[in-house]
């Protein structure tokens, strides 16, 4: 053992150890780091034009929708208008169609009510009954009576 301290001289014996030796120390200093700080320019530029596209967006949302609106308030007054010229020509119509207003229409016109009527069977193409001309009373436009 004693050959192998004796070999190494970094190794000294357990007995024959001294006191550490101090070593001057370098005075401290700032090193500068080797990481590179981003520029905040493009950052602020990019939130600054996000920014401005979503007002310039919501604005023109906003416009469109006003627009809408007012298309969709004329929209419903023509719709409205509209349904009450048609319930104007359904009253209309109804009336036209009426019995009475018919029967009046057609002797205006020279038709005179048949007292028998004859009907045709579409299947067979038979006449059912007798048919005889209408005959109208003079001078009133109105069947006489037989």
């Amino acid at each position: 053992m004693t050959t192998a301290y004796a070999a190494d001289p970094r190794r000294v014996p357990p007995g024959q150890r001294s006191e550490p030796r101090q070593r001057p120390r370098a005075p401290l200093a700032v090193v500068p780091s080797d990481r590179v700080r981003p520029a905040k320019t493009p950052f602020v530029l990019l939130v600054v034009a996000l920014l401005a596209g979503g007002l310039v967006a919501l604005l023109m949302l906003n416009t469109k929708l006003a627009e809408n609106s007012f298309r969709l308030q004329n929209l419903q007054t023509d719709s409205a208008q509209l349904a009450d010229q048609e319930q104007a020509l359904r009253q209309e119509v109804a009336v036209n169609s009426s019995p009475q207003r018919l029967a009046e229409l057609a002797r205006r016109q020279g038709m005179v009510p048949k007292e028998y009527p004859a009907f045709l069977d579409v299947r067979s193409g038979k006449v059912l009954g007798q048919p005889k001309p209408g005959a109208a009373a003079p001078g009133t436009g109105r069947p006489a009576r037989r």
